[in-house]
């Protein structure tokens, strides 16, 4: 299993695109949200997690900034 990280411009970040069929739904949430216990976030160990947690904690930013 991979995770990968990604900075969206805001231009993306108005509209995200479904169109392989391979994702039922896709949005946008800020920290704010995610903080407030909605979306159900997945369980602790998996990959998913360690990326929301990571952005959460402001831990990517500072990756993200440097390249």
């Amino acid at each position: 299993m991979l995770g990968f990280v990604a900075d969206a411009s805001p231009a993306v970040k108005q509209k995200i695109c479904l169109n392989d069929g391979e994702l039922e739904d896709a949005r946008f949430f800020s920290r704010k949200e995610l903080q407030s216990g909605f979306p159900k976030l997945p369980s602790r160990i998996s990959i998913a997690r360690r990326l929301v947690d990571s952005w959460l904690n402001n831990d990517l930013d500072d990756k993200l900034e440097s390249r």
